[in-house]
């Protein structure tokens, strides 16, 4: 029996060793398994916040191509509201051919709308807001045209010179540019236009043309002028003012 403890004791010791080895093996497994999985998660971590930034930016270009598709589309709008302006510009020159050539009035733009200008001298006496024979038969050759374009507003506006006037009709220039703005609405109204397509409007000397040092310069001041006003309506951003504007009125 003693003879084999020797042999039982290395057979134990050999056990020993390699059951430290499969252990030692299964630990560095262990490990790398450990450290590959950490790898991956930090790699799927990675690509998370990869896939994150990705959405984001691609939600940032559809945001921005959905603002470039809008300004392209306000652009096209503003093009083609500037193109009809443009055909109603030369239209209208067209229709008031004969009175411009005649030297009786102007077609002009001011103020980004069409204006007709008449001469004051060729429409009234002076210092009067009554219509010469003139000036009615120039009022009504005017009106029967405006009167055609229908769904047109116009307003009539009365602008005088620097030259001051006192008198009991017309206490200042204020008034007789008021009052020959309207005798013009009137006659305009006689020749077809619709009395709710017209407004009167009073600007005396605060609008001058020309200088008033000279006679010439006076003489361009003193007009009434017929103004095509816009329709605001089509005009791009109409709908989110219309918005801002609604609600119940003051109490």
């Amino acid at each position: 029996m003693k003879s084999l403890l020797p042999l039982a004791l290395a057979a134990t010791l050999s056990l020993s060793c390699v059951s430290q080895k499969k252990y030692k093996g299964l630990q560095s497994e262990l490990e790398t398994t450990r450290l590959t999985l950490a790898e991956a998660m930090g790699d799927e971590e990675a690509a998370k916040r990869r896939a994150q930034n990705l959405s984001g930016e691609v939600a940032g270009l559809e945001a921005t191509n959905d603002e470039l598709a809008r300004a392209l589309a306000d652009l096209r709008r503003r093009e083609a509201l500037a193109s009809e302006r443009v055909t109603q510009y030369r239209d209208l020159l067209s229709r008031f051919k004969e009175l411009i050539d005649a030297g009786t009035l102007r077609v002009k733009m001011v103020d980004n709308r069409m204006v007709i200008e008449v001469g004051s001298d060729i429409l009234f006496p002076t210092g009067s807001a009554d219509l010469s024979p003139d000036g009615k038969s120039t009022a009504l050759q005017v009106g029967a045209i405006l009167g055609s374009l229908e769904g047109k507003r116009f307003q009539v506006e009365g602008h005088t010179d620097s030259v001051p006037i006192a008198t009991a009709r017309f206490p200042s220039n204020d008034h007789l540019a008021a009052a020959r703005a309207i005798s013009v609405m009137r006659m305009l109204e006689e020749a077809g236009v619709p009395s709710d397509a017209l407004s009167a409007a009073a600007f005396a000397d605060s609008r001058p043309v020309a200088g008033n040092d000279s006679d010439e310069g006076r003489a361009r001041n003193r007009r009434v002028e017929i103004a095509l006003e816009p329709d605001l309506s089509v005009l791009p951003g109409i709908e989110e003012l219309e918005a801002l504007s609604s609600g119940p009125g003051p109490r």
